[in-house]
């Protein structure tokens, strides 16, 4: 399995406190074959996972990533800053 590149932005398509939920999730895009990443954060006290999907050098090549997964699968996601 390939591992994404690091490019500085890329999509987030979920973000759960329980793993399995997020698993689920990647082996969504997976089966699509997007490079896809789960990658945890803690906010509050709280652990989440969340699910990025793709690795891209400008917040537009993100964005246009957004629009295809809503247009594709009506898939809501957001280009986010890699941390």
């Amino acid at each position: 399995v390939p591992v994404p590149s690091k490019e500085p932005y890329t999509v987030q398509v979920g973000a759960y406190s329980a793993l399995a939920n997020a698993q689920k999730q990647k082996k969504f895009f997976d089966e699509l074959g997007y490079g896809v990443e789960i990658t945890n954060k803690i906010r509050n006290g709280q652990n989440f996972y969340l699910v990025w999907v793709g690795s891209f050098a400008t917040t537009d090549a993100a964005q246009e990533m957004v629009r295809e997964l809503k247009r594709k699968y009506d898939q809501n996601s957001m280009a986010v800053e890699r941390y």
